[in-house]
């Protein structure tokens, strides 16, 4: 069970950004990652034949189960009563809810957790290209935006 946990963090560090859940940072990102970590954590290992405690789950971070509960019951639900505010992070656990899900579903053979680690890994990279791309066009727009304003204000 712990090789769930330790998945479930991983990739929500992947899918996020964040370097590392278990630090001591309190900054939004790093607070709303964890948050869907418990969650997602949550979910996932009550299902499981060997469920695991607040205690197990809040470990892997290096917190304290009445952090893990709080998160679970208070944050969460007040994500899901304002999802306009929270709309990055709510879209964020239902990509990986989603992508988890649909990995055992597809899977005929035991799940290879790694098999679903690679491709959160890829579809990260890949998405960061994309970023990259669209940076260098976007700063292509704007060059030829000031030389347009320049030129318009030859004329």
């Amino acid at each position: 069970m712990k090789k769930t946990l330790k998945l479930i963090k991983n990739l929500v560090e992947l899918e996020t950004g964040v370097n590392d859940l278990s630090t001591k940072q309190r900054d939004q990102k790093t607070v709303n990652a964890r948050v869907i970590f418990y969650v997602l954590a949550r979910e996932f290992t009550l299902k499981s034949v060997e469920k695991v405690s607040l205690q197990k789950i809040g470990a892997t971070v290096k917190r304290d189960h009445s952090t893990v509960l709080h998160s679970c019951k208070i944050i969460h639900a007040q994500w899901l009563l304002t999802p306009s505010a929270f709309r990055d992070d709510l879209d964020t656990l239902e990509n990986l809810r989603e992508t988890i899900i649909n990995e055992l579903k597809s899977s005929k053979t035991p799940v290879n957790k790694d098999h679903i680690y690679r491709i959160f890994k890829k579809r990260n990279v890949s998405l960061k290209n994309r970023v990259k791309e669209l940076r260098e066009q976007l700063n292509t727009l704007k060059k030829e935006v000031k030389r347009l304003q320049k030129e318009e204000a030859i004329l």
